[in-house]
């Protein structure tokens, strides 16, 4: 749909330019399909990644608290120190990190690859060629634009992952705090005496 969106917006600016009536209804006319189109596949995405989420931090809850509750494992856990304590406030943040993140992975990658494919195959044919002389020699560089966008994501991408690679540590002490927060919390909620 970007794809098609993107030669609609071509095709109604040239017509814009040539000031060309007819052309210009007509690309209206595309244009509300178009439109039409593009929204109900966000809706549709939108619906369908949140019921696999959902669905799955289901199960994923379900299948942890049998396992937490069966044999009472709970009260294992009473005595042990460190990041296992508090162990119940962090069955819900878990689960929903355990399925939200790679359900948003996954179609994150996929809308990646296909843009990246698209993006690319356009650019190859937009760009042409580069001709570089030295001297009296000549190299001809095809599709320059792709080698200069691929080197731009390399670039970047080796930059967020030196800036990025103590963020799970941080992640992982900020949940801790949390969870020690509610924890304390629902002490100062209980009635004295319990």
């Amino acid at each position: 749909m970007q794809y098609r969106l993107n030669y609609w917006n071509r095709d109604f600016f040239n017509a814009l330019a040539r000031r060309d009536g007819g052309a210009l209804w007509h690309q209206v006319a595309v244009f509300v399909p178009l439109a039409v189109m593009s929204v109900g596949l966000s809706v549709v995405s939108v619906w369908a990644r949140m019921t696999t989420q959902r669905k799955w931090r289901q199960w994923l809850t379900t299948n942890i608290l049998g396992d937490w509750l069966a044999g009472e494992h709970y009260r294992r856990l009473e005595a042990a120190s460190g990041e296992y304590k508090n162990a119940e406030y962090r069955i819900s943040y878990d689960a929903r990190s355990a399925t939200d993140s790679p359900v948003d992975l996954t179609l994150g990658l996929v809308n990646a690859v296909l843009t990246a494919s698209l993006f690319t195959s356009v650019l190859w044919s937009v760009g042409g060629s580069l001709t570089i002389a030295v001297g009296r020699i000549a190299f001809i560089v095809p599709g320059y634009l792709v080698i200069c966008a691929v080197l731009y994501a390399l670039l970047f991408t080796g930059l967020m992952l030196v800036i990025g690679r103590n963020l799970p540590a941080v992640i992982q002490m900020q949940s801790q705090g949390e969870a020690e927060f509610l924890e304390r919390d629902s002490r100062v909620r209980q009635p004295c005496g319990e």
